[in-house]
């Protein structure tokens, strides 16, 4: 079945939120589906708004730190995924299929299970993302607490920092939450670097 262009703004929306597409792919197509491809008569009053706010964000992507440090208006890996969900939220796209754990949280949870061996049980494709909040040096992955995030058997709350990961000369940190047995959050931060776009070249203990 061929989608529609408004179809296809929707599944690409979906597809960088479920971590299945890179950012640079999804504002190439995003771009080419709104500005060409799209019947504009055809959307919501909430779409046409929604979609018009996301392609005025997409066409500045760049994934050239040094460009976006000559041009301000130029924006980043964070930036966009920032603005993707604000459009999914507006949009009602909220369901578990379209909010999954990406590969770097799920390497994240892996050294966390890792380091508490048998206590810990947890799989980080069945768990669902609540929400997310970025900013220019990190980001929040809320966890929706259902029984796939109860990783500990009894109540505890705790905090891990033990994992580090560099992205070229970019060094990041990550905290896991963990409240009343349950994870709760995942966190992610530089030393003050702009957050670094890729996968990471390296991981690390801290």
């Amino acid at each position: 079945m061929t989608l529609s262009p408004r179809e296809r703004l929707h599944r690409l929306i979906a597809e960088l939120r479920a971590g299945s597409l890179d950012t640079e792919s999804f504002c190439s197509r995003f771009e080419t589906t709104y500005n060409v491809d799209l019947d504009k008569q055809s959307l919501t009053p909430v779409e046409a708004e929604a979609f018009a706010e996301l392609f005025e964000i997409a066409v500045w992507y760049s994934p050239f730190p040094d460009e976006r440090a000559r041009i301000p208006n130029y924006r980043n890996e964070q930036d966009i995924a920032l603005a993707v969900e604000h459009a999914a939220q507006r949009l009602g796209e909220r369901d578990a299929g379209n909010a999954r754990i990406t590969k770097l949280e799920a390497a994240v949870l892996g050294a966390f299970v890792a380091a508490f061996r048998d206590d810990a049980r947890l799989v980080p494709e069945h768990l669902t993302v609540e929400s997310r909040e970025t900013d220019p040096v990190g980001f929040f992955t809320h966890i929706e607490r259902n029984e796939s995030a109860h990783v500990f058997s009894d109540n505890r709350s705790l905090r891990w920092g033990g994992l580090g990961a560099r992205f070229g000369e970019v060094g990041t940190g990550f905290v896991v939450f963990v409240d009343g047995g349950c994870l709760t959050m995942i966190e992610g931060y530089t030393y003050g670097d702009a957050w670094p776009p890729g996968e990471p070249d390296s991981y690390f203990s801290i």
